[in-house]
């Protein structure tokens, strides 16, 4: 793997990493990928999909509408708002 595409994971995964350790991970990347190579070269058109092991159903609720009192007590545990919003970081730059 390039070194240009192991900055750009550190940029989209926000982390720092030496040239040390980028040159590592590109070794460790790269098996990564020869893998995934590897089993999209195995013929599945006869495979039926399995979505899950077990034949499990979900279990749904009713949801139901009911009105929160305590606003006060909601707020104090949100690190910041602004009239009566959450704010959350940003996304994009």
């Amino acid at each position: 793997m390039a070194f240009k595409d192991i900055d750009k994971l550190c940029k989209l995964s926000r982390i720092d990493l030496t040239d040390k350790e980028k040159k590592e991970f590109s070794g460790q990347i790269g098996e990564v990928i020869s893998m995934f190579d590897e089993l999209d070269s195995i013929n599945t058109d006869k495979v039926k999909p399995a979505f899950h092991i077990y034949d499990i159903k979900n279990k749904y609720r009713d949801d139901k509408i009911c009105k929160f009192e305590d606003r006060k007590a909601l707020e104090e545990n949100i690190e910041f708002s602004k009239d009566g919003h959450v704010i959350g970081p940003k996304v994009f730059e």
